[in-house]
């Protein structure tokens, strides 16, 4: 499916996404990326937001989607994502999960969210 997401500056562009297990929710390739890694994001449809994490792989971000799902009413327009924190404790139990060099991405990423 074709989707419109928001870009950092604030400008909308079509991308490819897949839809998830939360209706409401996509996953897609990350759109400027300064890493030589291949790297998936899940962004909400009604405001082209990205709930903040990168992921290794696309089944990563499907997992991490429907672990989400119950967060909040996906389908709806938010004016303001779910707490930061509960998105973050999700995202932590997904980040490099089912890629090769797992466990070594997952003690980074636990790191970096202890900082």
């Amino acid at each position: 499916m074709r989707i419109k997401v928001r870009t950092t500056k604030g400008t909308q562009i079509d991308v490819q996404a897949t839809p998830t297990d939360t209706p409401g929710l996509v996953a897609h390739r990350r759109l400027c990326q300064e890493s030589a890694h291949e790297q998936w994001i899940v962004t909400h449809v009604q405001s082209g937001k990205h709930l903040g994490w990168d992921f290794w792989s696309e089944l990563e971000a499907l997992n991490f989607a429907r672990d989400v799902g119950p967060l909040a009413d996906w389908q709806q327009r938010l004016t303001e994502l779910p707490e930061h924190e509960a998105i973050s404790r999700i995202a932590r139990r997904h980040v490099g999960r089912d890629t090769p060099g797992s466990a070594y991405r997952r003690l980074a990423a636990e790191r970096k969210a202890g900082e």
